[in-house]
């Protein structure tokens, strides 16, 4: 079962190498208060407004698409293509997916000045690991005698709500907002150190395992031993108690808008400046030891063995045994900066670019896009983007905005191909929602 669900869970993490969130459309949404997540000092020019609950969900993968990494052979079995496989991997590769909640939002303007308040929940999780754990699972270790292949993964999962409380206010040309974030943890796992060799010794063998692992959890994540993880993170166990923890922290969003001219408009912000201090139902997991196992060739996890995997793995559990103890710990933000020229053609036709990036545990991608929006009529607004991410070029990306008295319905994804095409797709994302403004 382990073997099945290794190879499994394997398979989906390879077809997903992801990186960093990246939002960008809504960035250029400016007749809706969502494109203010960007950038608090975005704000519209209603006098009130009030946001229902939406979504925002991203994953943009880069390397192998699907239809490369899976192909049908003469007799219809679906198989993947090992070779492609490897040869689209970095050294070092991450998966990344985000999830976002927007439950209520309220804002009020007075004049030159908005004031505004916000929930949301918050899912980032993304995982870095090395080419020699895939290299490992689809050869095994045969083909690696007297070289050490890399394993240690690394892993950011974290759960929390966010209050914000904003202002925005304009100086004439200049416009500045501070949106202030409290934070309330709901779970979190993630490595401090990661450090997982594995040595083939080319004369007999001999398997070498050095360790120096350091993994730190709060609430949901727990681990039994090395085959058994037990994750419960989920709606059906959300309750009042996830709302305000023991886990707290504080974020600042920051943000500038100049007006260059009647018809230029220079924008800049940081988002998600701050960190989480974990408390509650925290155990952090150690491994630092060296072992050695009687020489043997491991074949690939997806075929069958001469050495037993299972006696193997009680081997590995037994080196990798766990020190558990119960230490605070801290956690910081995916860190975002925007920056963006906005150019108003006419009163119909505004012209857009922006370069974004987002870090995220120290490695930092880059993303720029261009825009243009249209005001159809009085009611609608709509979008198109392009966007150069992950080294790809082919993200075309759609957004409307329908206002229909004080009622505004919106989505936005950035790349539509996505879903015309998932199995030549290697990023999605969309964010939809509902906003009443008067």
């Amino acid at each position: 079962m382990f073997k099945y669900f290794f190879s499994l869970s394997c398979c989906f993490i390879l077809l997903f190498p992801l990186h960093a969130q990246q939002e960008l459309g809504t960035h250029f949404m400016r007749d809706i208060w969502q494109s203010g997540l960007t950038n608090p000092a975005l704000v519209t020019d209603k006098k009130i407004e009030v946001a229902l609950p939406g979504f925002y969900v991203n994953a943009a993968a880069s390397g192998i698409k699907f239809g490369e990494l899976v192909q049908t052979d003469a007799n219809g079995v679906n198989q993947i293509q090992v070779s492609d496989v490897l040869a689209s991997l970095e050294e070092d590769n991450a998966i990344q997916a985000n999830l976002e909640i927007e439950t209520i939002r309220f804002a009020i303007r007075l004049k030159e000045l908005q004031l505004s308040f916000h929930h949301g929940i918050r899912l980032n999780s993304s995982f870095n690991y090395p080419r020699g754990l895939a290299e490992f699972i689809f050869l095994g270790n045969g083909g690696f005698v007297g070289q050490t292949l890399e394993l240690g993964p690394d892993i950011q999962l974290t759960a929390y709500n966010e209050f914000a409380f904003g202002a925005a206010r304009k100086f004439g040309k200049l416009g500045l907002g501070l949106r202030l974030k409290y934070l309330t943890g709901i779970g979190n796992a993630s490595t401090q150190r990661r450090k997982v060799d594995l040595t083939t010794d080319e004369d007999i063998y001999q398997l070498t395992l050095d360790t120096d692992l350091l993994l730190n959890t709060s609430s949901y994540f727990k681990i039994n031993e090395l085959t058994s993880f037990d994750f419960d993170l989920g709606v059906n166990n959300f309750s009042g108690a996830d709302i305000f923890t023991k886990n707290s922290g504080f974020a600042l969003d920051l943000g500038l808008t100049y007006q260059l001219s009647d018809k230029l408009l220079l924008a800049a912000s940081v988002k998600d400046l701050g960190k989480i201090n974990w408390k509650e139902n925290v155990t952090n997991y150690q491994s630092e030891k060296m072992f050695t196992y009687d020489g043997v060739i491991l074949d690939s996890v997806f075929q069958n063995s001469n050495v037993p995997l299972e006696g193997t793995l009680d081997s590995l559990k037994e080196v990798i045994a766990f020190t558990e103890t119960s230490e605070n710990y801290s956690t910081t933000l995916p860190l975002k900066t925007y920056w963006s020229l906005s150019y108003q053609v006419n009163k119909r036709w505004t012209l857009g670019a922006l370069a974004h990036t987002s870090t995220v545990n120290g490695n930092t991608d880059f993303a720029f896009a261009f825009s243009g929006r249209a005001q159809v009529s009085k009611v609608l607004s709509v979008g198109a983007s392009y966007a150069i991410r992950n080294q790809r070029y082919d993200n075309l990306g759609l957004n409307f905005a329908l206002h229909l008295g004080p009622v505004s319905i919106f989505a936005m994804t950035d790349n539509i191909l996505s879903a015309v095409q998932p199995e030549n797709s290697q990023s999605f994302n969309l964010r939809t929602g509902l906003n009443l403004a008067f």
